[in-house]
């Protein structure tokens, strides 16, 4: 399996402790997406793929007369995890913003509409 950095992002969150998608995007909310942003979308197809790779096992569990689905790391997993956070290279940032965007091209209107 191919990993991302979402990936990344759902192995790191569980190796906090054992959690559902929900505790997961909640986590993230509070946390890391004021610099990596995370949809219930991308957490649950996710957790499965993760899951098919044995880097995360799933366990079934209550919570009052709800069910809900807990992942927790595997050994692999957390080797994979340990493997990312390890490894040196430096990937190029990515960077969007729309105001310096409009910036960088603002010499090409006039000074009125600037």
């Amino acid at each position: 399996m191919d990993l991302t950095n979402t990936s990344f992002l759902l192995l790191g969150m569980v190796a906090l402790g054992p959690l559902s998608g929900y505790d997961i995007k909640q986590m993230a909310d509070g946390s890391t997406r004021h610099f990596w942003q995370i949809s219930y979308g991308q957490i649950y197809p996710e957790l499965k793929a993760l899951e098919k790779a044995g880097m995360v096992k799933a366990a079934e569990a209550a919570r009052g007369s709800r069910q809900r689905t807990l992942h927790q790391l595997t050994d692999t997993g957390a080797e994979a995890l340990t493997d990312w956070i390890s490894d040196s290279k430096v990937a190029p940032v990515e960077l969007r913003d729309e105001m310096l965007l409009k910036l960088f091209f603002s010499d090409t209107v006039g000074r009125d509409v600037l």
